[in-house]
């Protein structure tokens, strides 16, 4: 995946980061299911840069996980159809029997699993009630802040010039105006999942 990025530097020091950190694939392992991990950009102090932060908003965490249902019962009528399709004929005919398979009940499972913790949460009552501080998802400190929303109006990535714009936010421990521009690299990035606790911590 080719993904281009914003430039956040500092107008006081020679700090140089850049939003590609929050790019990839962030998910929770749980008892129940593997869920995704809402993120947004964060100011992390124990790494001293930007970082991927949890999203720690009840309504992030709401809106993901119901993402992720709508995303099981696609899996769900894909895999039904692709039975189907492998059904004689005859079969489908006369069986009135639901189409099966292990992959298809084990995706069932989690379908009924996260409508009932969006339902009534249980196992994920402490994570969806947001009862703790949002985690840096580099180093796991909790010492990570929100970065302000981007500025409006940052150059496209074809234009021929990049103007640096106010990103909103002093340079801790520095004091400087941290300055947003559109990259002028364009990444190739192939990612892979990465696995952490409903306490925040990197397990895999």
């Amino acid at each position: 995946m080719s993904v281009p990025g914003v430039d956040i530097s500092c107008n006081r020091c020679d700090y140089n980061g850049s939003t590609v950190v929050i790019f990839g694939i962030f998910k929770y392992s749980t008892s129940g299911a593997t869920i995704s991990l809402p993120r947004t950009l964060g100011w992390c102090s124990s790494c001293d840069s930007l970082a991927p932060i949890e999203d720690d908003s009840r309504e992030a965490r709401i809106e993901s996980l119901a993402a992720d249902l709508e995303y099981v019962k696609s899996k769900i009528n894909r895999e039904k159809k692709e039975l189907l399709r492998k059904t004689p004929l005859l079969t489908r005919m006369f069986s009135s029997k639901e189409p099966y398979s292990e992959s298809l009940a084990c995706l069932q499972e989690q379908a009924v699993w996260i409508s009932s913790e969006l339902t009534v949460p249980v196992i994920l009552s402490e994570y969806l009630g947001c009862s703790r501080k949002a985690r840096c998802l580099i180093c796991g400190s909790s010492q990570a802040r929100r970065f302000p929303k981007l500025p409006e109006g940052l150059n496209d990535f074809y234009d021929n010039h990049r103007i640096k714009l106010q990103a909103g936010m002093k340079h801790p421990g520095c004091g400087g105006d941290l300055f947003a521009s559109t990259s002028k690299i364009r990444l190739s990035m192939h990612f892979k999942d990465r696995i952490y606790s409903l306490s925040g911590e990197r397990i895999a």
